[in-house]
């Protein structure tokens, strides 16, 4: 519904995808293009401004105010949602920067890790501060990771035995696992 021009939306209009997503704004030759606000199904709502199609600066509110209630938003939606849905991204980015929250942070790396596009060096350092933010914050499955970073030598880092073993044995006695194989050749 809106302002049409040559058979594409132009001016300022309304479009809902087939996710239920809805796009109030401006449009121009068919493109999201200037100012307007997404709103998802459960509430969710980015403002800003589009340029031919994609969002370059974002103001995002969230239905539920509080950090806890936004943690317990993103575990449930982690866990229902495919893990390059747009609304995961931003979720976790908005826990994440206003917040620093590290499961937040733990979910931003578990999405870069798992695109391939982002897998060139150039994203190692912003995959690190991830891991490390959500480590530092006792995510169990965080420290593994980092201290598995250290082991083998990742992400840009050398080998690195003595945070190695801090990271993996911290894993270890929190009963995340029982694979003590890194820590034994550690030791050794």
């Amino acid at each position: 519904v809106g302002e049409w021009k040559y058979d594409l939306m132009d001016g300022h209009g309304t479009m809902t995808d087939s996710m239920g997503v809805k796009y109030v704004g401006e449009y121009k030759d068919g493109l999201k293009h200037g100012q307007g606000a997404m709103i998802w199904l459960n509430g969710s709502l980015i403002t800003g401004d589009w340029e031919n199609d994609i969002l370059v600066k974002k103001n995002i509110k969230e239905k539920a105010g509080n950090e806890k209630k936004l943690v317990e938003e993103l575990e449930q939606f982690q866990a229902t949602v495919n893990l390059f849905d747009p609304e995961l991204y931003y979720l976790a980015d908005h826990l994440e920067k206003v917040f620093n929250n590290p499961y937040a942070a733990w979910v931003k790396y578990d999405i870069m890790c798992n695109n391939s596009s982002l897998n060139g060096p150039e994203y190692d350092s912003e995959k690190f501060s991830y891991v490390k933010t959500a480590a530092d914050g006792e995510i169990l499955e965080a420290l593994y990771e980092l201290g598995s970073i250290f082991f083998y030598g990742g992400l840009g880092y050398s080998k690195d035995w003595e945070l190695a073993f801090i990271y993996l044995s911290s894993a270890r006695a929190a009963g995340l696992t029982d694979d003590d194989l890194e820590l034994e050749a550690i030791k050794d």
